[in-house]
């Protein structure tokens, strides 16, 4: 295998050595776990939304889905959120507690507006700069489905721009929680956008119309000077604010700082359409700032067809329950799915250059060492089909050991951020593990000759060693002595500058790495 078949190689395990994590975390760490909310936010407005405005009025509309029982034991809070940045960005930059209660009131079924009286109300700032307004002792009942308006006068605006919304977080007296958080339920909440934003857009169906929340959404500078990483929310919509761009304190602006696009459906978002996404896309700012607003960007539907079968080789056993993924070759397009029971897949696609490759799971009995299979469609909607085979070696020897740091001791990985370690030969097969508690793992690999690779985030203090390659026969456990991790003790500092001159460039990455070894470091040059 030549090297840059052996770089296609490297990179595409990388790849899905990635995936696996996401899926592991995802699996393991589900952070989107949901209570079912009984508040429904059906409006929230502002009446000035410039930054810093003083003497602003806020009113939220919302519904509870059941009846609120009041008495002195009802109350609780509502947190004003920024939503800005996808995974939450609390910070609202709010320095100060501004605001009273205009009105609090309930509109019952005749049409009649009822005044609800509390015990108290306090606002107050968290350590996050979260606006908080808290009520105690709500005595009236509230029935189920009415509206209940709440208005607050006299706030002083963030001085960030963003989307920004109230989480709210009620019990009544019998302590039944009535809750609608942003991000955990972002349909039961409604946002109200605060200054200017950098540019939106939204992200559709085929027809234009229909929203498609979940995709992500990876947009960047020509020379990855700044960069965002996002998510469409469930309204289809995408909006950027000068902060949520990493490496910036204002708006991109300009030919030089045009802003690129890459899309890509998720592998866990339902996809029942074979939707697929647009090729990678730009902007100007600030000219283009709602061009993919008024005119969203739409998904397609894929027309093209992959298929084929996974086999044990020197068999015609098929290898079930194995994830097959597509990733286009010069674009954002990607899609998986899973073998049967007889080994066999198939994958809707769109047009152009796609590879395909098997997704080597936490303890799977093979190894894939092959690049990826290739498959050239045309860059139309017309119907074509293509077939990639794969045959993989089965997995029948072990490699064991443990990792210690440079004192001797075992390696946390909880502790000491280190995600696991991996072994590859020359032709590309090998495998992962992540570590247990004490440092120790186990990996199953064909037989061969591997090096050896530890996966530590850039800013661990510590490295990995040089090892010697491993061989193992054919059904032979081979078990290692202790490998000891290096201290990063060693410092490499330059700049990067415009060609011809001494123009510094921020906020391009750097890598270094051992030519010969598992060493590898990144940094970005600062300002």
């Amino acid at each position: 295998m030549g090297r840059l078949g052996k770089q296609i190689v490297f990179f595409a395990g990388f790849f899905l050595i990635l995936l696996s994590l996401f899926f592991y975390f995802r699996k393991n760490f589900p952070v989107w776990a949901q209570s079912t909310p009984l508040v429904t936010q059906t409006n929230f407005s502002v009446s000035n939304n410039a930054t810093s405005a003083t003497n602003v009025t806020y009113t939220l509309e919302f519904k509870f889905s059941e009846q609120f029982d009041g008495g002195s034991n009802a109350g609780g809070e509502f947190n004003l959120n920024r939503i800005t940045k996808t995974g939450g960005d609390n910070d609202s930059n709010m320095d100060a507690a501004t605001g009273t209660v205009a009105s609090f009131q309930y509109e019952n079924p005749s049409g009649t507006w009822n005044d609800i009286t509390y015990t108290s109300f306090s606002k107050n700032i968290s350590e996050l700069h979260l606006l908080i307004y808290t009520f105690s002792g709500i005595q009236t009942t509230i029935p189920a489905n009415a509206t209940v308006k709440l208005a607050i006068t006299g706030v002083t605006n963030p001085t960030r721009a963003g989307w920004y919304a109230f989480s709210t977080e009620l019990h009544d007296n019998n302590g039944t929680s009535f809750v609608a958080l942003p991000y955990n339920h972002p349909s039961k909440t409604v946002r109200a956008e605060i200054g200017d934003y950098c540019l939106k857009l939204k992200m559709t169906a085929p027809d234009g119309t229909t929203p498609v929340g979940g995709l992500n959404v990876w947009t960047h500078s020509g020379t990855n000077s700044f960069d965002a990483f996002y998510q469409s929310d469930y309204k289809g919509m995408v909006v950027l604010y000068f902060d949520s761009f990493n490496n910036r304190d204002t708006c991109p602006s300009g030919a030089s700082e045009r802003v690129y696009f890459d899309i890509m459906i998720p592998p866990d978002l339902p996809n029942p359409n074979h939707y697929i996404a647009p090729n990678q896309f730009s902007v100007e700012l600030p000219g283009d700032k709602d061009k993919y607003y008024n005119d969203p960007v739409k998904m397609s539907v894929a027309t093209k067809t992959i298929s084929g079968r996974m086999t044990y080789r020197g068999t015609n056993d098929g290898v079930v329950g194995v994830t097959i993924n597509a990733f286009k070759m010069n674009g954002s397009g990607y899609t998986y799915t899973t073998t049967d029971s007889s080994g066999n897949y198939e994958l809707k696609v769109g047009g152009g250059n796609w590879g395909v490759m098997p997704q080597q799971s936490q303890g799977a009995n093979w190894s894939y060492g092959d690049k990826p299979g290739e498959v050239k469609f045309a860059e139309d909607s017309s119907t074509e089909t293509a077939s990639v085979n794969f045959v993989v070696d089965r997995a029948t020897a072990t490699i064991r050991g443990r990792l210690v740091k440079p004192d001797g001791t075992p390696v946390n990985p909880g502790v000491d951020g280190i995600g696991g370690v991996g072994v590859w030969s020359q032709e590309g097969k090998g495998g992962g593990a992540p570590l247990s508690g004490d440092g120790s793992f186990s990996i199953s690999i064909p037989a061969g000759t591997y090096n050896f690779n530890v996966w530590a985030p850039t800013n661990s203090q510590y490295g990995a060693p040089n090892v010697a390659p491993i061989t193992v026969r054919d059904g032979e456990t081979k078990n290692l002595p202790d490998i000891r991790l290096t201290e990063k003790n060693a410092t490499i500092t330059g700049s990067v500058k415009v060609e011809g001159t001494n123009t510094p460039v921020s906020g391009i990455k750097v890598n270094a790495f051992v030519r010969d070894g598992a060493g590898f470091s990144e940094a970005t040059t600062d300002a």
